[in-house]
């Protein structure tokens, strides 16, 4: 099953638990949509791509909004979204590739990318909450830039259980909280 909004649409907000635990397969987001609000696609377990159209206005994705979206393979979100939520994109699988790698995400709420499959990072962010990215046993390299004149913050256990981890770069980060990159076993150069 499709989404698809009607030309013209000037919807802004996919509101809480919108679509969740409904059997859509993909959805063409419009260009007027600035939130994907709390748990709106939770538990779409047959969602397997999301795309924006061209010109977005996504700023933010809330809490939960794609939580336990098991087939969940493709989204990149656009380059407005400046904010992911806690658990957005919480165990979705079968995500290997960095969906904010064309935004300007700057925060990253706790457990946000947490159990998917994501093996590289390039982000330029000022704060990556707790448990963020904690067991993406796939993820490889992570380069972390944060900003000029800002208090660039990586919290407790952001990395926890990482286990294939080889590389990490941390140029501008100002602070690592504890245990952020905590039994990351094969972490090698930093």
């Amino acid at each position: 099953t499709n989404v698809s909004f009607a030309p013209g649409s000037t919807i802004s907000v996919i509101s809480n638990r919108a679509f969740f635990g409904s059997n859509i397969t993909s959805m063409h987001i419009p260009n007027t949509i600035t939130i994907i609000d709390v748990f709106a696609f939770a538990y779409c377990d047959r969602l397997e791509e999301v795309s924006f159209e061209e010109g977005s206005s996504l700023y933010q994705v809330n809490e939960g909004a794609f939580y336990g979206c098991v087939e969940l393979k493709e989204i990149y979100l656009p380059q407005t979204c400046v904010e992911v939520g806690a658990y957005a994109f919480y165990s979705c699988g079968y995500l290997t590739e960095d969906v904010i790698k064309y935004s300007k995400v700057n925060e990253i709420g706790k457990y946000a990318f947490a159990n998917t499959n994501i093996k590289t990072l390039d982000l330029k962010i000022i704060k990556i909450d707790e448990y963020a990215f904690s067991n993406c046993l796939n993820l490889e390299e992570i380069t972390i830039n944060g900003y000029e004149n800002k208090y660039n913050q990586i919290l407790e256990n952001a990395f926890y259980g990482c286990n294939n981890m080889t590389t990490l770069t941390l140029p501008k980060a100002t602070t690592i909280g504890q245990y952020s990159f905590y039994v990351c076993r094969n972490l090698e150069t930093i």
